[in-house]
């Protein structure tokens, strides 16, 4: 299945390019958020005036260019690479503390092991995907 998007060319004209899906869906992603703005921009026309910079600047808090979505997908899983190729120690402590939140105090006592040990694994897995990054 082929997936097309519309853009305009340099001279400002609308070209239709083909795209894989996962850039179609950046750019379907990027078109819905825009139309619903539209809509809350006409639900509340008459408040345009005082508020338009207010709501631009909630606006473009919220939505983020298609491609740095795309830069930050493309990193996302590269360091999804990084910590699969950790050991499956040092995943499940980065996965505790990074994403879940737990305090390294906390996953010594979850794991029975020191805190150093916990705060040596969850560093290790962070640096290489720093120095990956770099």
């Amino acid at each position: 299945m082929s997936f097309y998007v519309t853009i305009k060319n340099s001279q400002g004209q609308e070209i239709r390019v083909k795209v894989s899906l996962e850039i179609y869906e950046l750019f379907e992603a990027e078109h819905k958020e825009q139309e619903r703005f539209r809509k809350e921009q006409e639900r509340h026309g008459s408040d345009e005036d005082v508020e338009g910079d207010i709501a631009g600047y909630y606006h473009s808090g919220r939505t983020q260019p298609v491609d740095e979505q795309a830069i930050q997908r493309q990193e996302f899983r590269t360091a999804l690479q990084i910590i699969k190729g950790c050991s499956p120690t040092q995943q499940r402590r980065f996965y505790l503390n990074r994403i879940l939140g737990y305090s390294f105090a906390e996953i010594a006592r979850k794991e029975n092991c020191s805190e150093g040990a916990v705060r040596k694994s969850v560093n290790e897995v962070s640096s290489k995907i720093k120095n990956f990054m770099k």
